[in-house]
C-alpha cells in the first residue's frame, strides 16, 4: 500500500510541478482529438473504470455464476430522490471525468419500446442534475450532444462527449435499468478538475468542431517527410522501411491491387505487417487482421485506421521512437503481391519519461465448441501501459447470433483478486452496438472510435450473420492504463441459436497498446500460423458432420447442465450424470444428463434460459426410472399443467414433456421443478428427478 501510494503522490508531484491547468471540457475535448496524447503515459495519472449492468449472479472468476448471462437488470441500489424513485447505475467519490455512456436504444419489451428512460447526472454532491433528458437521444445525437460526440450505431447509441467532476458523480435513470455500460476515468486526489457546467456544453460547440474535423479524418493532422517504396514481394521475402533518429511514425500507408487481392486472398493472411522500435519488435500481425480485413478487403473508417475499396490501407496511430524504427512487410505465402505503395511518414516527437512504444500483437484461429462457456484471453501484459484498441473476428457457420459474451478486463491487482475492473454486458455491446434481433448486413457502420467492420459473408444464401463478422474499437478518453499488468478476456459464449456439439465458433484478436520499453506479453509471432490461409466456413461445416455421426445430439438442445440454475436449499443437489454399463441411454443427448436429488418434498430448482426476447415454447427431456419422484412444472412463477410422475421401469427411458408458449419476462424463461411427492412403488429416501435438456423454439 505504501508503494501505490509513493507511486500517487509521485505522479501528482510531477503533474502539480509541470504547472499544468485543470483538466476541464476544453483540455479533454483537445486530449480526445490528439493521437500523440496516447503515446505517452497519462499526466495527470488516472484510472479507467467501469460501471455496468451485467448480471450479478458473477461474483468470482471460477465460481458459479461467472457465465451468467441476461446482463441487463444490474444496477446499484434504488433511491427516492424529491419524491421519485431513481435507481443509480454509477457512482464515484472524486475527481474523474465520464468518458462513454452505451445502452441499447429499446428498453424492456424489446423493440416495442424505443423511449426508454430518462438519465440524471449529479455532479459533486448537487441535488440538482446538470444533465436530465432522454438517455437514448442523449446518446444518439438526437439530444444535447450532437455528432459525432454521440451516434447511433445498430440499435444503439454511444457518448463519447467527456463530463469532468471535482468531487463525486451519481448516475441515474428514472426507470429500472436496462442494459447500459458507463465508462469514467477516477484521478487522483488532488487533481485539479473543473466541474462540467451546461454553460460549458455551450462554450465548446466551437472546440468541438474544431475536434470533430480530426476525428473524422482519415489522415493525421500532423506534418512529416514521407519515405515511399514500392515493388513485387516474392514467397519468403521482405519490403523493409528504415527510418533513423529520434522522431515517430505518424501515418503508415499500404496500397493493395483489389483485383490481386480477390483473386488471392490468402495474402491479407500471409503477409505479415511488422514494427521495430529501438530494435525492440513490437509489431506482428497480418496485415489483413491489422486492417481488419483478414478474410477480405473490408472498407470502414476509424480514428485510427482506413481501408477502402481501392486498396488503400492508411494508419494513423503514433508510433514513437528514441532512435530508430524499422516497418516490413514480411511474405509467408507461397503466392508473390505487388504493392502498389508502402509509404511511411516520420514526425517530430520529443521522447520522454513517459513515452511509450506502439504494440500491436495477433492471436490466430481458435476453434471453440458452441456447448463450451470460456473465457478466452486477448493478451495478458506484465509492465506499464495503455491498452487504446482491440478487434474481434468471428467465424460463425449458423445464421444465428454469435457472441453473448462479456468483456472481463483485469486492470493491476484485479487478476489476483478473481473480479475484472471492466465487466461488460455482451459482445456486441463492448463493440458498441445491440442485439435485440438479429443482425444483417444492414448493422455495418463506421465512426471514430466504434466500427461493425463486417457483418456475415457476402455469398451467404440469406441475409445474416453466417460467415465473418468482424468488430472493432479505439480508445482514447477512454483508454486502460495499467502500472503492472494488464489481462483481457472475452466470454466465449455463443448465442441461444449456437449451443450445439457440433457447433463452432473460430476466434482471432488483435490489440493494439502502449507500453514503456520492457513489456512483456503472451502473443508472440505466429510464421506457421499466419502461413496458412484463414479457417473457412467449408472447414467448420466439414467438423460438424464428423461429430454429428460420432455422438447422438438433438437440434437446438440446450444441456441442462450449461443452463444457470438456482436451488430452494442446501438439502438439492445437482450433478452430471453419464450411464453405467448396460444401461440403454442411446436417447440422452450428449450421452449424459443432471441428475437432481433432495432429501425431501416442496425442494425446488430453477433453470434461467437467457436473452429471450420474443414468445417461445419450452420443452423438456427428462428421465424415467422407477426410483424417480412425481415433481412440479412452473414458467416464470406460474403453474403448468399436473404433476409428472417419473418414476418407471429399472430401464432408463426417456419423456418428452411440453410445457406450452410462454412470453419471456425480463428476457428470461425461469423454468422451476419442485419435488411434490412419491409414487406407491418408490421405496428409496430421497426425491430424485433427471433432466436432459431444454428446448426452447421461439415464435
Amino acid at each position: 500500500m505504501k508503494k501505490k501510494l509513493t507511486l500517487a503522490a509521485l505522479g501528482m508531484l510531477v503533474y502539480l510541478l509541470s504547472g499544468a491547468q485543470s483538466i476541464n471540457i476544453t483540455s479533454l475535448l483537445k486530449e480526445m482529438s490528439d493521437r500523440s496524447r496516447l503515446a505517452r503515459f497519462a499526466q495527470p495519472p488516472y484510472q479507467s473504470l467501469q460501471a455496468s449492468s451485467y448480471n450479478r449472479a458473477s461474483i468470482t472468476r471460477d465460481a458459479a455464476g461467472w457465465f451468467a448471462d441476461s446482463d441487463g437488470t444490474g444496477f446499484i441500489r434504488e433511491e427516492n430522490i424529491k419524491g421519485k424513485k431513481e435507481w443509480v447505475v454509477m457512482e464515484h467519490d472524486g475527481p474523474g471525468a465520464i468518458t462513454k455512456m452505451w445502452a441499447p436504444y429499446f428498453y424492456y419489451g424489446g423493440l416495442d419500446d424505443l423511449v426508454g428512460p430518462d438519465i440524471n447526472i449529479y455532479l459533486d454532491g448537487s441535488s440538482t442534475p446538470v444533465i436530465s433528458e432522454n438517455y437514448f437521444k442523449l446518446i444518439t445525437g438526437n439530444g444535447s450532444v450532437p455528432p459525432p460526440f454521440a451516434q447511433k450505431t445498430a440499435r444503439a447509441g454511444d457518448c463519447y462527449f467527456p463530463i469532468p467532476f471535482a468531487k463525486s458523480c451519481k448516475i441515474t435513470f428514472n426507470k429500472k435499468p436496462f442494459y447500459n455500460i458507463i465508462n469514467y476515468r477516477a484521478y487522483n486526489i488532488g487533481t485539479l478538475v473543473k466541474t462540467f457546467t451546461k454553460e460549458d456544453l455551450k462554450a465548446a460547440y466551437p472546440l468541438m468542431n474544431q475536434a470533430a474535423g480530426s476525428l473524422l479524418s482519415s489522415f493525421t493532422t500532423t506534418t512529416g517527410s514521407a519515405i515511399v517504396k514500392t515493388g513485387t514481394i516474392d514467397f519468403g521475402k521482405d519490403l523493409e522501411i528504415n527510418v533513423k533518429n529520434s522522431g515517430a511514425v505518424s501515418q503508415l500507408e499500404i496500397w493493395l491491387n483489389p483485383d490481386e487481392i480477390e483473386q488471392h486472398p490468402e495474402l491479407l493472411r500471409s503477409v505479415v505487417l511488422s514494427g521495430k522500435f529501438d530494435n525492440e519488435e513490437t509489431v506482428w500481425v497480418p496485415l489483413g487482421d491489422f486492417f481488419g480485413s483478414g478474410n477480405a478487403l473490408n472498407p470502414f473508417q476509424t480514428f485510427t485506421r482506413t481501408v477502402n475499396a481501392s486498396g488503400q490501407l492508411l494508419c494513423t496511430w503514433i508510433m514513437p521512437f528514441k532512435q530508430s524504427a524499422t516497418l516490413t512487410l514480411k511474405n509467408l505465402a507461397k503466392t508473390s503481391i505487388h504493392i502498389e505503395k508502402f509509404a511511411v511518414t516520420k514526425s517530430v516527437f520529443k521522447w520522454d519519461a513517459n513515452t511509450m512504444h506502439f504494440h500491436a500483437n495477433w492471436r490466430s484461429d481458435d476453434l471453440v465448441q458452441g456447448s463450451t462457456f470460456s473465457d478466452w484471453n486477448f493478451i495478458d501484459i506484465k509492465g506499464r501501459g495503455v491498452i487504446v484498441g482491440d478487434q474481434w473476428t468471428t467465424l460463425n457457420p449458423d445464421y444465428g447470433w454469435w457472441g453473448e459474451g462479456d468483456e472481463k478486463i483485469y486492470v493491476d491487482n484485479a487478476w489476483e483478486k478473481k473480479f475484472p475492473t471492466h465487466f461488460g454486458t455482451g459482445t456486441e455491446d463492448y463493440y458498441g452496438w445491440a442485439g435485440g434481433e438479429n443482425p444483417t448486413k444492414d448493422d455495418h457502420f463506421s465512426h471514430p472510435f466504434l466500427s461493425n467492420i463486417a457483418v456475415g459473408s457476402a455469398t451467404a444464401k440469406r441475409s445474416g450473420v453466417r460467415g465473418f463478422n468482424i468488430c472493432t474499437r479505439v480508445r482514447a478518453l477512454d483508454a486502460i492504463p495499467f502500472n503492472k499488468r494488464l489481462v483481457f478476456d472475452m466470454e466465449a459464449s455463443p448465442g441461444v441459436d449456437i449451443r450445439n456439439p457440433w457447433d463452432f465458433l473460430a476466434y482471432s484478436s488483435v490489440v493494439f497498446w502502449y507500453a514503456i520499453p520492457g513489456a512483456t506479453h503472451n502473443r508472440p509471432a505466429l510464421a506457421s500460423q499466419a502461413a496458412k490461409p484463414i479457417i473457412t466456413l467449408k472447414e467448420i461445416d466439414d467438423l460438424a458432420v464428423t461429430i454429428k455421426k460420432n455422438q447422438h445430439a438433438v437440434p437446438g438442445a440446450i444441456e441442462a447442465q450449461n443452463v444457470k440454475m438456482l436451488f430452494s436449499s442446501e438439502k438439492i443437489k445437482a450433478a452430471e450424470e453419464r450411464p453405467t454399463e448396460g444401461v440403454h441411454v442411446s436417447y440422452w443427448n450428449r450421452d449424459n444428463h443432471l441428475l437432481i436429488t433432495s432429501t425431501g418434498a416442496a425442494e425446488s430448482v430453477s433453470f434461467f434460459i437467457t436473452e429471450q426476447f420474443r414468445p417461445a415454447t419450452i420443452k423438456l427431456q427428462l428421465t424415467k426410472k422407477q426410483s424417480y419422484a412425481i415433481v412440479q412444472f412452473y414458467v416464470n412463477g406460474i403453474k403448468v399443467g399436473d404433476p409428472v410422475d417419473l418414476s418407471g421401469t429399472e430401464n432408463v427411458t426417456t419423456a418428452l414433456l411440453d410445457l406450452g408458449l410462454h412470453d419471456p419476462l425480463n428476457h428470461e424463461m425461469v423454468v422451476k421443478m419442485e419435488f411434490v411427492g412419491k409414487s406407491n412403488n418408490n421405496k428409496t429416501s430421497s426425491f430424485d428427478a433427471a433432466i436432459d435438456y431444454l428446448r426452447i423454439i421461439a415464435e
